[in-house]
């Protein structure tokens, strides 16, 4: 790896814990920040970290860096962003599990069930203030 290439950070605001990382906007990232991201990004790509869910796809280093873009925005730290999302047909997606842990980090939700057997699984939400939501898988 060659040294000369790490661009030294400006600001770690995206890299704070989940519980106080800002949710920002890609485009207010600073030059040091974008260079940063898409360095680490090749690196990833060139691990096992690189390979997608299924186990199957390696995702490129545009793609981890588009994931972590959207993790940006949505809050995340890029290693949790590569975990809760899934890139599904070039969109990255947040998966049930990083929906819930976005939920529970800001303390939106006031009642949960989830049922379900070997055929099915049905999934209540209720957020404050607002009507139940449920969903059978």
């Amino acid at each position: 790896m060659n040294n000369s290439s790490i661009v030294p950070l400006q600001s770690d605001a995206f890299l704070t814990p989940v519980a106080s990382a800002p949710a920002r906007s890609i485009l207010t990232l600073t030059e040091g920040e974008f260079s940063r991201l898409q360095f680490l990004a090749g690196a990833c790509a060139r691990t096992t970290l690189g390979v997608a869910k299924n186990g199957k796809n390696q995702l490129t280093e545009d793609d981890i860096f588009v994931v972590w873009a959207k993790g940006i925005e949505l809050g995340l730290p890029p290693m949790a962003a590569l975990a809760s999302l899934d890139m599904i047909q070039g969109v990255p997606t947040l998966d049930p599990q990083g929906m819930l842990a976005l939920i529970n980090q800001r303390k939106l939700m006031e009642d949960m069930t989830i049922e379900g057997d070997d055929q099915h699984c049905t999934v209540m939400m209720k957020r404050y203030g607002r009507s139940p939501i449920t969903k059978t898988f």
